[in-house]
């Protein structure tokens, strides 16, 4: 596990910076669209970038430096049997999930205070995602594409969130 941990943060790194971070934009704008959710993030006209620039943009909106270190801090856990990988899982999933609505929070317009307490009141099931989303992007080679189901499986879940806060009370 602890190589298998390594190697994927290798990988999600050139492929967040390369080809994923769009994608999952893109996935999820369209994931909302398929559901009949109105809400689309639109960036501020006028901010055009150089291809570095957008590079910089999506690896560093998905990948913080606390998030880097806490990652290969807590990948010597893997090397306590069993209880150590799922507390791995656990402990890097609980920061992670909730990385996987930041294009939503983006579109509702969410400033940091709203989007912790909106978070905090789901912590459980942004736990859960994120250790279940972490332990399928350990599967080698096919990782990156667990990332793209999970960015689908994300947008559907905020197209269900924002449809509940919607309806009738």
């Amino acid at each position: 596990m602890l190589v298998l941990g390594e190697s994927y943060a290798v990988i999600m790194f050139v492929s967040k910076a390369f080809f994923l971070g769009r994608a999952q934009d893109q996935l999820f704008n369209a994931v909302f669209r398929q559901e009949g959710v109105n809400l689309v993030y639109v960036e501020p006209k006028g901010k055009s970038r150089s291809f570095a620039q957008s590079v910089y943009k999506g690896v560093s909106s998905r990948l913080s430096k606390e998030g880097m270190l806490r990652y290969i801090v807590s990948l010597p856990l893997n090397l306590v049997p069993m209880v150590g990988t799922v507390l791995f899982l656990l402990y890097n999933g609980s920061k992670a999930g909730p990385t996987f609505h930041t294009r939503y929070f983006q579109a509702k317009g969410m400033l940091p205070a709203t989007r912790q307490a909106f978070v905090d009141k789901r912590k459980g099931a942004y736990t859960a995602f994120g250790a279940a989303t972490l332990g399928l992007n350990l599967v080698p080679v096919v990782g990156p594409l667990f990332t793209l189901t999970s960015t689908v499986g994300a947008a559907l879940w905020a197209c269900d969130i924002e449809k509940k806060e919607r309806e009738p009370k």
